[in-house]
């Protein structure tokens, strides 16, 4: 997770009422008293995960483990958070199976197979993927990758940019460039391969930030851990 070092924490038990018939009695809630993390300390998750204190392992009774939610790109626009099954007929929604993790039970797995840049699929082996394994977490908040695929996928990018000069770096951020003489740019689509025929595009704003208005960065998403990490915008285990 990107908020981490939690030294000290205090945990209580208290009423938790989400509508007026939903009500929980005796709800743990932990207070975090010294946090850390990369976006100034900023702590404060809401527990959605497999681990016995989440807000959906607390609440299995009354929603069965079940939830959905959609964080908007945008502080503009509306999100959702669902718990419990609801009836839905939008074609637009599709699933992809959760698959099964070995190193933490408290993730959801993803089988991932593949990224698409500019509409081309990178040439990934599949055992990147595999051997890995991918979560997707909410907690996380930028997407990291196993170095052989980031390194393809920043390949590809670089190569759809190269109209764009290239800037230096900045913090995490190593694929950076100045547009101070574009009023326009054209953002390759980068998009997302998983079990179940489901491919997920990436919304302009999960690929590129912009420190100025005259420059973009993409972020070193590289890890050596044997977890792949994805924060996405749409989640429905």
């Amino acid at each position: 997770m990107d908020v981490v070092h939690k030294r000290k924490c205090q945990v209580a038990d208290k009423k938790l009422t989400l509508k007026s018939t939903d009500v929980f009695n005796n709800f743990l809630f932990g207070c975090g008293q010294n946090n850390q993390g990369l976006f100034s300390g900023a702590a404060g998750l809401l527990g959605l995960g497999r681990n016995p204190l989440s807000l959906i392992q607390q609440t299995a009774t009354k929603y069965n483990r079940v939830f959905s939610y959609c964080l908007p790109s945008t502080s503009s626009a509306t999100g959702s958070l669902t718990f419990g099954k609801t009836a839905s007929s939008s074609s637009a929604i599709k699933f992809t199976p959760l698959s099964k993790l070995t190193e933490d039970t408290s993730f959801y797995g993803l089988d991932t197979l593949g990224i698409s840049v500019g509409g081309k699929k990178l040439s990934i082996a599949t055992s990147v993927f595999s051997k890995a394994g991918t979560i997707i977490d909410s907690g996380t908040v930028i997407t990291r990758l196993p170095p052989d695929a980031y390194s393809a996928m920043k390949a590809a990018f670089k190569d759809k940019m190269k109209s764009y000069p290239l800037t230096s770096g900045f913090a995490l951020f190593d694929t950076c460039y100045d547009l101070s003489k574009y009023t326009t740019i054209s953002i390759p689509k980068i998009s997302f391969s998983f079990s179940g025929n489901v491919n997920v595009d990436l919304d302009v704003s999960g690929i590129i930030v912009a420190r100025k208005i005259l420059q973009i960065r993409l972020l070193d998403q590289t890890i050596t851990k044997s977890l792949a990490y994805i924060r996405k915008d749409y989640k429905r285990p």
